[in-house]
């Protein structure tokens, strides 16, 4: 779409130029409708491959349970003996099949300096950022990356929005 706007802005601006010729004017027609057509399956993919994530962690540590249960009428002692199951068995499963591994080495509250052409997507400065690199600064947050990721095969049998499914005991 981005690529359809620009070529006609340039063409509106070079109008003294000859007029697209049938063809090319057909395949950026054909180019335009195969764009709109694949964002619509990427975003369906990414959606099943985010509910296959819950699905997963609620398979193994029964975390959707615990986030959706009202905690209020519980005191502290209570809700930290229902965390420490939840957090490792969810922690097990990540561990299991996404392997995340700080970005930064140095640990929070350190001081590390950031070279010129460090990845941006990487690393957000904040607080007073002037100038240019190299920036020294403290370590608020290390970030985390996946040094592996391999999920469950995702089916393509069933309802893909079902996280888990309900359990009902027969008597």
């Amino acid at each position: 779409m981005f690529q359809k706007i620009t070529l006609a802005r340039l063409l509106s601006r070079h109008s003294e130029r000859p007029p697209l010729k049938k063809k090319v004017l057909q395949e950026l027609q054909t180019v335009d409708a195969q764009q709109q057509h694949r964002p619509r399956q990427n975003q369906n993919h990414e959606k099943r491959l985010f509910i296959h994530l819950f699905a997963v962690l609620q398979k193994e540590g029964r975390l959707l349970d615990f986030l959706n249960e009202d905690l209020s009428p519980y005191d502290d002692s209570q809700i930290g003996a229902a965390v420490r199951s939840v957090h490792e068995n969810c922690r097990k499963t990540m561990d299991r099949y996404l392997s995340p591994e700080p970005i930064l080495e140095k640990a929070e509250g350190g001081t590390v300096k950031i070279p010129d052409g460090f990845d941006q997507n990487a690393i957000k400065l904040v607080g007073n950022v002037v100038g240019e690199p190299p920036f020294t600064g403290i370590v608020r947050h290390r970030g985390w990356k996946f040094k592996s990721a391999s999920l469950p095969k995702l089916s393509d049998a069933g309802n893909p929005e079902i996280i888990a499914p309900a359990e009902v005991e027969i008597q």
